[in-house]
């Protein structure tokens, strides 16, 4: 009698899939282009805006993906966050750019902020560097700034655009010159990418009130 062996194949998780989070970066991310209906709070009440992405941006001498939220125009309520993806879970961060009828402003990392999301799995991930703040008329500040990022947990969360269920809700602490502290919270859907964001920038907070264009 010839006893019949059994060979047992282990198939490898994708290598974009987070090890904490079954997702995918590459399905994670929006097409190019893309828009999203957002309801936007301040201290008036409620605003409807338009959050977009669009990528391979010529900006401050690179190629950057843009995240826009408001306005693009000048003078006009807006702003819009620029960063690169050079691997799965991996975002190097330029800074950001603020338009309202009264200023202009960036803040741009000197040099960008990387921070590999992986390393969530295991605690807080920190990234430190220089901020530089900028008006029309050039840099009015700059000093040291650490920016430190948690995974608080997976929640089922209802915003404007319905219900969302396993969001990665995500903690983001900043210290900025001066000691200056500022924190949010932000909650990514496997399907809808950012579904909340509280405090939001210029907003008191933020959150999708309709699926994304594909």
């Amino acid at each position: 009698t010839t006893a019949g062996s059994t060979t047992t194949t282990a198939t490898a998780a994708p290598s974009d899939v987070h090890p904490a989070w079954p997702v995918s970066w590459a399905t994670l991310w929006p097409a190019d282009g893309s828009t999203a209906a957002v309801r936007a709070v301040t201290a008036e009440g409620a605003v409807d805006s338009t959050m977009s992405i669009d990528y391979a941006v010529e900006w401050a001498g690179g190629t950057w993906d843009r995240i826009g939220i408001g306005s693009s125009e000048a003078g006009a309520l807006g702003a819009a966050f620029y960063l690169q993806r050079p691997e799965p879970w991996v975002v190097v961060l330029w800074g950001a750019e603020t338009r309202s009828p009264w200023i202009y402003m960036t803040e741009q990392f000197d040099p960008p902020l990387r921070l590999d999301l992986r390393d969530l799995a295991a605690g807080p991930v920190v990234g430190e560097t220089t901020v530089l703040v900028a008006d029309a008329d050039g840099v009015i500040d700059q000093g040291p700034y650490a920016l430190t990022l948690s995974l608080v947990g997976f929640e089922d969360l209802t915003v404007a655009a319905g219900q969302f269920a396993g969001t990665a809700h995500l903690h983001l602490r900043a210290e900025e010159p001066g000691g200056y502290v500022a924190e949010t919270d932000l909650w990514i859907d496997a399907g809808e990418a950012l579904v909340r964001l509280a405090p939001a920038h210029i907003w008191d907070s933020l959150e999708l009130a309709a699926p994304w264009s594909r």
